[in-house]
């Protein structure tokens, strides 16, 4: 992620807030600082958002991507930030860094991922 990134306005966030007054809040405050804001309020319906983010995947980087996924299945543990290749819904492509971690979200055991321009 870069200034001119952010002054184009092309960094999209999902805020996931249950509370009305302080997602709106929040997200105003997002969209002064330039930010693409879309707001869920629940973590259900967070999945939902990006259930299909597969299609997103470079087909070069989905095993490498699944093999991660598995390996923090196994071991409980932060995977390594790693370069990999996203497609925009333009149909370019992206590199990105992506860095997970497994985490517990109601209890059930969840992958938490950051994924960050790498431009």
């Amino acid at each position: 992620m870069n200034h001119q990134t952010i002054q184009q306005g092309m960094i999209k966030i999902l805020l996931v807030e249950d509370e009305a007054v302080i997602a709106i809040s929040q997200k105003a405050i997002l969209e002064s600082l330039n930010f693409q804001v879309n707001i869920v309020n629940s973590g259900e319906k967070a999945i939902e958002y990006i259930k299909n983010i597969s299609e997103f995947i470079h087909p070069d980087y989905k095993e490498i991507i699944q093999s991660r996924i598995q390996s923090m299945d196994v071991e409980y543990k932060e995977v390594k930030p790693k370069f990999e290749k996203f497609i925009c819904l333009d149909g370019s492509i992206v590199d990105v860094v992506v860095r997970g971690i497994k985490v517990f979200f109601d209890g059930k055991p969840s992958v938490l991922a950051y994924i960050q321009e790498a431009s």
